[in-house]
């Protein structure tokens, strides 16, 4: 592989803040150089202006170069051209980022809605998991006038979140290179009591005490502001309408990284129609590695095709409603199980749990996680809470209609959860979860549901209320408990393994 390629590198002043800033000659959307020569201006660095060719790509490297329009920004700006060879565009950013000891990476994203296999994008989101420094996404298109940035009003929304920090230092040397002035503003509720709105301007001072902002500075370039509405996106919208460049810090980490921008990010990046900078502060070594290892054990494990894929979502979305068919079933289920619990019969009880439709809407709550998919999460969680109401009411009416006098082995072994009952709804989760994504498999689906054990738990509960016996009552309602909570997130860990692998 040829070496990397880096005209008049030699000449250039040592700058202490770099900005990578990956640029394609066909693709390069206007004025991202701009906006990188901006952010390098505002902190005193220099940018690193990347291009990476690929096996696919007809190109010559030394026919490459930044546009000319730029020419006078360029000659006030430290910059370097830098042109690689990588097998992909992300292993070429990450690579360059990591040699030449990046400090932020500049990326552009047209903001498109999500794919099942791609949160953000094929080169976004290698970047995005992999990348050894600071992030900023930009979406919309800057103002600029002879060269210069026109974003003297900027709007930085936050709830104080890790990467709010990183926000505010880059739109506060943004403004202070404008002659501007950054409002900081966070949201409370349209009924928030006076507490709860001086616990926001807490937040907002913290922020500022964070990111080292000294007062002389807050005075003359921030604006704190509470904004008060029931809707986020609403009381944001209206708030940045009169701005340039809305900010905003990626919303803190969850599992593994895994939503890099949160549904409530994206919900303002895809509902404001303004020029949006989307920034994700670096987590350090250890999150790193701990990403490292996870993809090592990622590679090993099994995935399926893009085809798959969506035919397991369409599948599990049309699955998790809760129809005619999903009611008969829990009501089939419910008296199956009440009766085997009754009788002290494991063979009726391993009948109801086959009969059962539970499984598929827990299921449906993980993969509404791993996609962020608010409404798929609404759709799963309203049939799996209509479920549980449903087998708890009917279980506790037949009791009543049979009274129990004394507790069955079967019914007592329900009321004592431990941590064998939470391993099994963990493994039954993730296979429940791998054999709904590949057919051949899905003769699995049977033992599976027998093994999640998820209607006599909820029987039990029913027998217990109707019997007046709260303890035991309460026993069981911690191993279904138990049992949902782990199966939905051994699903999500399996469905965001399948969903990520490339």
């Amino acid at each position: 592989m040829p070496p990397p390629v880096r005209p008049g590198a030699d000449q250039l002043p040592a700058t202490q803040y770099r900005v990578l800033l990956p640029l394609d000659r066909e693709r390069r959307r206007p004025g991202m150089l701009k906006l990188g020569l901006a952010l390098a201006r505002a902190m005193e660095g220099e940018v690193l202006a990347l291009h990476v060719i690929t096996p696919d790509e007809v190109d010559d490297e030394a026919s490459w170069s930044l546009p000319s329009a730029d020419a006078d920004e360029l000659r006030r700006i430290p910059h370097q051209v830098i042109t690689t060879h990588a097998d992909t565009i992300a292993e070429g950013i990450l690579r360059m980022a990591r040699r030449e000891r990046c400090d932020l990476i500049l990326l552009s994203w047209r903001g498109q809605p999500r794919s099942l296999r791609h949160r953000l994008g094929g080169i976004l989101d290698p970047v995005l998991e992999d990348a050894p420094c600071d992030i900023a996404l930009i979406r919309g298109e800057l103002s600029f006038e002879e060269g210069a940035l026109q974003a003297a009003r900027l709007f930085l929304a936050t709830a104080g979140g890790p990467h709010s920090t990183l926000a505010l230092q880059l739109g506060l040397a943004l403004a202070r290179l404008c002659e501007g002035k950054l409002t900081l503003a966070t949201v409370v509720k349209e009924d928030a009591t006076l507490p709860t709105v001086k616990e926001a301007e807490a937040t907002l001072a913290r922020l500022i005490d964070r990111a080292k902002v000294t007062p002389e500075e807050a005075e003359t370039h921030i604006h704190q502001e509470v904004l008060q509405g029931n809707h986020l996106l609403s009381a944001i919208d209206t708030a940045a309408q009169h701005h340039d460049l809305l900010l905003l810090g990626s919303t803190a980490d969850s599992f593994f990284d895994q939503l890099f921008l949160g549904s409530l990010v994206e919900e303002l990046v895809q509902g404001i129609p303004k020029p949006i900078l989307v920034v994700r502060r670096h987590q350090g070594r250890p999150r790193f590695w701990l990403r490292r290892v996870w993809r090592w054990v990622d590679a090993i494990l099994p995935s399926v095709s893009d085809e798959e894929l969506l035919a397991t979502y369409k599948r599990i979305r049309r699955g998790a409603r809760a129809t005619v068919d999903f009611y008969t079933l829990i009501l089939l289920s419910v008296i199956i199980a009440t009766m085997g619990l009754l009788l002290n019969s494991g063979a009726v009880i391993i009948g109801a749990m086959l009969v059962a439709p539970l499984m598929t809407p827990i299921i449906a709550l993980g993969l509404g996680v791993v996609l962020g998919d608010a409404r798929l999460l609404g759709v799963a969680g309203r049939s799996t809470a209509q479920g549980i109401l449903l087998g708890v009411v009917l279980a506790a009416l037949l009791d009543w209609l049979a009274p129990l006098v004394l507790f069955t082995p079967e019914i007592e072994a329900r009321t004592q959860p431990n941590l064998f009952d939470l391993t099994v709804a963990l493994a039954a989760g993730a296979a429940g979860a791998f054999s709904v994504t590949r057919k051949h498999v899905s003769a699995a689906l049977p033992g599976v549901a027998i093994a999640a054990a998820l209607v006599p738990p909820l029987c039990v509960v029913g027998i217990c209320l109707a019997t007046g016996r709260r303890d035991a009552a309460l026993g069981a309602s911690l191993l279904f408990g138990t049992n949902l909570v782990a199966i939905s997130f051994a699903a999500t860990l399996t469905r965001r393994k399948i969903q990520k692998h490339p």
